[in-house]
């Protein structure tokens, strides 16, 4: 009995192992995470979760989601999910596609100036024939009628009689003298009376150009808890802000008043070109200066506004 029982405990003891490598694993399932970006020098990494929809920046060590993160490395992410680990390579940053150089329409070929009348047939020339006759050739014009003008007998020569005046009024018979007709009352002309003037309608001034808030340049004390959440609630963000990507920087094109970013000091229509002298071109440029956030001691945002360059100094707590 005791060597058959100890026979038992040695075939117990021997396919112990092998019923536990023949235990189901626990299925991994589809992995959502996806790696932005990979910071060794902080051993940090920006990372996207394609079920929940949120990027997050995580170290070594923390658990993000069913996600723990084990190691950074260079250019990969080493995590451990349902008892296994997986290296999770960092994506490749794409180049923004260069933009599309419009074709001119191709110019139709000049068909030449037309002549109007290259299709005329030219008119012939006149037949020859014997020259137009001239009605008045040959008769002798009309000798000019001479008028004789006699004077009167009183003014030929050798007379006595006094010229007579044409104009000279005529002798009347003698008779009563006629009543003066009655004098006419003078006619008074009414005077012109010019009509009152008329003002002008009044212009309206044009609209006065609202003045330009001048860049602050006293330094502000932000706190780092506020600050982060601020940035990390993605769906609060894009409602408050409103940015494009330019070659010089990032063009914020809203910022909602009462915002957290409009108590910072920023305005619609600021670029910002550069985070602690780091040049923001890029989304990775701002993927880097957010992930420095977590160790850095100060904030300043390079900012040109209406041509006007200037810089935004916090300090982070």
């Amino acid at each position: 009995m005791r060597v058959r029982a100890a026979a038992m405990l040695l075939a117990l003891l021997t396919a112990g192992p092998a019923l536990a490598e023949e235990r189901p694993r626990q299925r991994l399932g589809k992995v959502t995470l996806r790696v932005t970006q990979v910071f060794p020098e902080t051993h940090q990494a920006l990372v996207y979760d394609k079920a929940t929809n949120k990027h997050a920046v995580v170290n070594e060590g923390e658990l993000f989601g069913k996600y723990e993160i084990v190691e950074v490395g260079d250019d990969q992410l080493i995590v451990r999910v349902a008892g296994r680990e997986l290296v999770l390579p960092a994506e490749e940053p794409t180049a923004p596609a260069a933009p599309a150089t419009p074709t001119s329409p191709a110019k139709p070929a000049d068909p030449g100036l037309l002549d109007p009348y290259g299709l005329a047939t030219p008119a012939p020339p006149p037949a020859a024939g014997p020259a137009p006759l001239d009605p008045y050739a040959g008769i002798a014009p009309a000798p000019a009628e001479i008028r004789v003008v006699v004077a009167p007998a009183g003014q030929r020569a050798g007379g006595t009689a006094a010229p007579v005046d044409p104009y000279a009024p005529v002798a009347t018979p003698a008779g009563p003298t006629p009543a003066p007709a009655p004098a006419k009352p003078p006619v008074v002309a009414k005077p012109d009376v010019a009509p009152p003037p008329v003002a002008p309608p009044p212009v309206a001034a044009p609209p006065a150009t609202p003045a330009v808030e001048a860049i602050r340049l006293e330094s502000m004390t932000l706190k780092r808890g506020e600050l982060a959440k601020a940035l990390g609630d993605f769906d609060a963000l894009h409602k408050t802000i409103g940015f494009v990507r330019t070659g010089t920087g990032v063009r914020l094109t809203t910022i909602s008043p009462g915002s957290y970013f409009h108590g910072m000091g920023l305005r619609s229509g600021d670029v910002v070109t550069a985070i602690n002298n780091a040049p923001l071109k890029t989304l990775d440029d701002a993927a880097a200066a957010y992930a420095r956030l977590g160790s850095a001691k100060k904030l300043d945002l390079a900012v040109v506004r209406a041509g006007e360059r200037g810089t935004l100094h916090f300090a982070l707590k």
